[in-house]
């Protein structure tokens, strides 16, 4: 049965677009002004990526003043792949850093909650919002239930050997980013802070039981965002995020030139808060040191790609690249 068209998207007055041949849309592009060496290799490219996803790379050298999408004079297919290959490369390198944290995340809170209770998950005493920490420990424990279901080695063995107990240091390892993002933020601020110091962030000075640091939950969170555009290969360089605090109390000169005390509102502050916990975690800065070759080598000869992902003239010169 085929679904009617108001019954799956919103409807405006825009008809859909025609289907287009890999020739017809080369030719498109060719009238918008883009240059091309050849026709075998774009024709490769568009069977490799699609013309849809490769378009959103090109809008790098739109020209803003065209009604019709022109590109900028000169403007390169080369260049458009270019680009599309170093963000494939950043969301690589983005989605390894982002492993590491994870299971760090994973050890750090079964520790802090395992020291308290077994199953200190499972009490609500532990908890700032018991409400919202209830419905985010049914879908963990989903996770572990489905899991044991699929015969998972792991699973089965605990199953097999302990019954349906499930102590928080075996149930951490079942849970995605997201699960373990609203679970730190849900804590009560004595096991955020907790966690916090073991990643170098400073807890002193904040009133009030506050979870203080500069605002682990919100990096989580934002991190969270992060991976899961990693996850569904979606276009990562110049993404937009909502700015996180970067308060005091950070060391080492992480952070540098941060206004107002938050982040950048583009790739830039998410690079940050991730080798800070990089070094926090692994105690060196060998992710940042990758990365900035892999910037030198295939953003900065694109012009305009390092200045638009939020990286100031002088990034180089800062934490954690000195």
């Amino acid at each position: 049965m085929l679904l009617r068209t108001d019954e799956c998207c919103v409807m405006n007055s825009r008809s859909i677009k025609p289907f287009r041949t890999y020739e017809e849309q080369i030719q498109i592009l060719r009238d918008r002004n883009l240059i091309f060496q050849s026709i075998d290799e774009p024709v490769e490219w568009l069977k490799k990526v699609g013309y849809y996803r490769l378009s959103f790379y090109s809008y790098h050298w739109r020209d803003t003043e065209s009604e019709d999408g022109r590109f900028l004079e000169g403007t390169q297919f080369s260049s458009v792949v270019s680009l599309y290959e170093f963000d494939r490369l950043l969301r690589n390198h983005v989605f390894a850093a982002m492993d590491t944290i994870e299971v760090a995340m994973r050890s750090r809170i079964g520790y802090a909650l395992g020291e308290l209770d077994e199953t200190a998950h499972m009490e609500l005493e532990n908890f700032s919002n018991g409400f919202e920490h209830l419905k985010n420990l049914r879908s963990m424990l989903g996770r572990f239930t489905r899991a044991a279901e699929r015969k998972d080695p792991v699973a089965k063995h605990h199953v097999d050997s302990y019954g349906s107990k499930l102590p928080i240091w075996v149930l951490v390892d079942f849970l995605d980013f997201s699960d373990l993002s609203r679970l730190y933020s849900y804590l009560k601020a004595p096991l955020q802070h907790q966690i916090a110091q073991d990643l170098n962030l400073d807890t002193a000075g904040h009133g009030r039981g506050r979870a203080s640091t500069p605002h682990l939950a919100g990096w989580l969170h934002q991190l969270s965002i992060v991976r899961n555009y990693c996850a569904h290969h979606a276009r990562l360089w110049d993404r937009s995020l909502k700015p996180q605090a970067v308060a005091h109390g950070i060391k080492d000169g992480f952070f540098e030139g941060f206004t107002n005390r938050t982040q950048s509102t583009n790739m830039y502050g998410a690079i940050m808060i991730i080798s800070f916990l990089l070094n926090a975690i692994e105690g060196n800065n060998s992710w940042a040191m990758d990365l900035k070759d892999l910037i030198e080598v295939h953003a900065e000869p694109i012009p305009g790609v390092v200045p638009k992902m939020g990286f100031p003239a002088d990034w180089k010169a800062k934490m954690p690249w000195v």
